[in-house]
């Protein structure tokens, strides 16, 4: 394998070209019209320039990617990632495909069909549809509501609508098709039933070509906004059933001979836990699991997909959370525009896909980069965000930054993990009053005791019980007086 081609963009091709050329392995990168000035395209060894700018036009565009020479491609993750197709085309000109045979993504990949495999293996599942139904047969197979419709053929929250009576489906699977058939090339649809308030944990597996899959611990990835999850974290905490969510996890990946990185992810209810779906790729969250296994799961994804065993055990340390860097508002919809500036945390993992004077686009996803912070344990993992996060500035566009250091200083989840439906009340006025928080304040009063709630002229002083605690606009004098 001497040459990769990237079929991605943004932070997840940047990410996989550092691993691969510190590998010795020549880089191959595509970019649309849009994409051409972001650092990826810059650092690869070669870039072949797409026409267009849509997602369609360039990186859903299969029949251009796989006139691109390489010896191997590597997907990524969205995009051609979990299309079977395309992995078969690969497979079909003699290169190597980094991710799983096609027959695994078609078996797996394809989520109505994982449910059907996850049955057979006697693998609790919530009730639901089969996939490849018309809109009058998924009507006609709707009994019980609420129900989740769900995008067969990808995940990140895309195509997922929650219908709570029968017209309110009919309206929506015209929608979810449509969002389905724009981020994955396929517009089937299937629906399951929708629980009230799951914990959402996955497991990361790792299959090669001698046989053997391991898994390599849980994520919790509960705390999500429509759908789009935002903070991941490994391993998930206090979950019971553990032991028999990792050995469905498994048994999954080796009833269809799994080779390479895939997800298993699970709802988890009190006792009870659900099948959810396989992502047959490498997941965003990818990173957290790496800082508690010291693994490049890039790396092991390459050494797999030349032939090399897995490693017989793997060891895991401490605690790891990814914070989802997004240019959204306090409405959660797309701030576009130019990064004006970036001062990088100064002890955490930012993985980012941009740099100073390049733009976040309509045409694309708008993560920005990821903050990932490790520590000893959950507790000393979230008290050193608070300081990443504030020293994370980014300006031009709104970020979800004051999202993250609300909840830390101001809900429960700081305490404990939380369900898919926690961040259904915001607290805005909250959010909007942190957002101007700054990292000179905030060390004067970080190893200080309990922080009473005062007024000032700008407004309402914010701290919490313990070492956590936010100061906005304050002098040091101001700060001591109120200690007293």
């Amino acid at each position: 394998m001497k040459s990769v081609l990237i079929a991605n963009r943004g932070e997840i091709a940047r990410r996989i070209n550092k691993t691969l050329k510190s590998l010795g392995i020549k880089t191959i990168g595509i970019a649309s019209e849009v994409d051409i000035n972001l650092p990826y395209a810059k650092e690869v060894d070669k870039l072949v320039k797409l026409k267009g700018k849509t997602a369609g036009e360039t990186y859903l565009n299969a029949e251009e990617i796989l006139k691109i020479e390489s010896d191997a491609i590597h997907p990524g993750y969205g995009f051609l990632s979990e299309n079977a197709e395309f992995a078969e085309s690969v497979e079909k000109q003699g290169r190597i495909f980094i991710g799983p045979k096609s027959d695994s993504i078609r078996l797996l990949g394809s989520k109505p069909e994982s449910r059907k495999l996850a049955q057979k293996l006697k693998i609790p599942i919530t009730e639901g549809s089969k996939g490849g139904l018309t809109d009058a047969e998924l009507l006609g197979a709707a009994k019980n509501f609420p129900v989740l419709l769900k995008a067969s053929g990808g995940g990140g929250g895309r195509g997922m609508r929650i219908a709570h009576n029968i017209d309110e489906l009919k309206a929506m699977i015209p929608q979810a098709r449509s969002e389905a058939k724009k981020f994955f090339n396929n517009d089937d649809v299937y629906f399951e039933q929708y629980i009230e308030k799951p914990r959402h944990v996955e497991v990361q597996l790792f299959g090669d070509k001698h046989g053997n899959v391991i898994h390599l611990g849980t994520r919790e990835c509960s705390i999500q906004r429509r759908y789009q999850k935002l903070i991941e974290e490994a391993p998930a905490v206090g979950i019971q059933n553990e032991d028999k969510i990792l050995h469905a996890a498994v048994s999954l990946a080796k009833e269809v001979g799994y080779i390479g990185a895939g997800t298993a992810e699970f709802l988890v209810d009190g006792d009870s836990f659900y099948f959810l779906e396989v992502n047959t790729r490498l997941q965003v969250e990818h990173t957290v699991t790496e800082e508690i296994t010291g693994l490049d799961l890039v790396e092991l994804q390459i050494k797999v997909a030349r032939g090399e065993e897995l490693p017989s055990k793997i060891n895991f340390t401490g605690h790891a959370i990814e914070y989802r860097i997004n240019a959204e508002g306090f409405d959660f919809l797309p701030s576009l525009g130019e990064i004006n500036s970036i001062n990088n945390p100064p002890n955490a993992r930012f993985d980012s896909g941009y740099n100073v004077g390049n733009e976040i686009s309509q045409y694309y996803d708008n993560l920005i980069g990821k903050l990932i912070v490790k520590g000893k344990n959950r507790s000393q993992v979230i008290a050193d965000s608070l300081k990443e996060l504030v020293s994370l500035q980014i300006k031009g566009v709104d970020t979800t930054v004051p999202l993250y250091l609300w909840l830390i200083l101001r809900t429960e989840w700081s305490k404990s993990q939380q369900n898919l439906r926690f961040l259904d009340n915001l607290n805005i006025k909250e959010m909007e009053l942190i957002s101007n928080l700054q990292p000179a304040k905030l060390d004067l009063v970080f190893d200080e005791g309990e922080i009473k709630i005062f007024k000032e002229p700008w407004g309402t002083f914010l701290g919490t019980k313990g070492k956590i605690k936010a100061i906005r606009g304050l002098s040091k004098e101001s700060i001591l007086s109120a200690l007293r």
